[in-house]
């Protein structure tokens, strides 16, 4: 059975190494608020954020990892599921199979055993479908067609 990944595996960007990134704006510049109150971009120290995003992108590399190996497995896990269900089912139908054809052949023996023993009526049989068939077709062949009408016409 496929297992579902757990939600609590998952984090957002910003919750990565128990930090938290409140005040960081999308292009990575500290929000400060102003005297005013409005909230004014001052970069912060370039080598902090440097590494702070470089400790960030690790953290969501080995995320992506870990989720990679996690689909990886559950893909394994489903082939090998489907595969062992397969496998049921030609174990199941192989003997039913087996059956029929034994069926067939024994079948087929017993019509030519008659044909051989009785020639005659095998011969008789023989012409009779022939002759239905031949008046099949010939009655098929003389009845009117009905004319196609051509859309330009």
């Amino acid at each position: 059975m496929i297992k579902s990944l757990p939600a609590a595996d998952f984090k957002l960007p910003s919750q990565i190494n128990g930090r938290h990134f409140r005040n960081l704006s999308p292009c990575g510049v500290l929000s400060f608020p102003s005297r005013r109150g409005k909230e004014t971009d001052i970069p912060a120290n370039t080598d902090d954020i440097r590494a702070s995003v470089s400790k960030d992108i690790a953290a969501l590399q080995q995320e992506v990892s870990r989720l990679q190996k996690m689909i990886s497995a559950q893909g394994a896990e489903a082939y090998y599921e489907v595969r062992g269900r397969a496998g049921k089912v030609y174990d199941e139908a192989l003997p039913r199979a087996k059956n029929a054809v034994a069926q067939i052949r024994a079948e087929g023996a017993a019509a030519a055993g008659a044909a051989r023993e009785h020639p005659a009526a095998t011969t008789t049989a023989l012409a009779l479908a022939g002759a239905i068939g031949f008046l099949a077709g010939y009655l098929l062949a003389g009845s009117p067609q009905p004319q196609h009408r051509h859309w330009w016409r």
